[in-house]
């Protein structure tokens, strides 16, 4: 997973730091929170259009797996690989990769050890991929089925070894919206006025 996070993910060109991604960490509490919903909200609908899987929850995971893009998977020059979900790299991915140490639960227990994860192109490739991985998986099949819960999303992702953290759904839901680690709430309705879909005050 990502550096200093504790999910395991399941399963191209070299990968170039995205300009609003480096401007992250320059930003502050809710601003930084709401720049990184609007940055990524159309990845995020286009991710939902492909697996039915809520743009809010999405987001919600992107942010959490990335800490609002700010704890960012690096390739060896220090460009960013743009790995918003911390997917590793399987023995079947053709595309880049970048190798990090990370932490990872073995048997119960946080442990540091280098890993492989995938590498893209931009930001956008990093949600297609995502998606593609929820639908095509059958692993993944609780998680298509939560609906719009984010519980059972939680839980789907849990159960399906998608992390190895023995907590990671209990910091990614909070009845039926996601909770980004305790410190943000994405509303599915905050996500539609950020995205235009919806006027400020639905």
């Amino acid at each position: 997973r990502m550096p200093s996070s504790n999910g395991a993910g399941g399963p191209a060109a070299p990968a170039t730091q995205a300009p609003r991604e480096a401007g992250f960490s320059q930003l502050n509490g809710r601003q930084r929170q709401f720049d990184f919903m609007r940055t990524h909200g159309a990845a995020a609908r286009a991710a939902e259009a492909e697996t039915g899987l809520p743009a809010a929850f999405v987001l919600a995971q992107a942010a959490h797996e990335s800490g609002w893009g700010r704890r960012e998977i690096r390739n060896a020059d220090g460009s960013s690989a743009n790995n918003l979900f911390g997917i590793k790299a399987g023995a079947g991915w053709k595309g880049a990769v970048a190798e990090v140490t990370t932490t990872e639960f073995v048997d119960g227990q946080p442990r540091k050890l280098s890993q492989r994860f995938r590498a893209y192109a931009s930001p956008e490739e990093s949600f297609r991929d995502f998606a593609r991985l929820m639908k095509d998986n059958a692993r993944y099949s609780a998680v298509l089925a939560s609906g719009r819960s984010a519980e059972r999303y939680a839980q789907g992702l849990q159960s399906s070894g998608y992390a190895t953290d023995p907590a990671y759904a209990g910091v990614a839901y909070r009845g039926d919206q996601a909770t980004v680690a305790g410190d943000l709430t994405v509303n599915p309705i905050e996500v539609d006025v950020l995205l235009g879909d919806e006027p400020i005050g639905a």
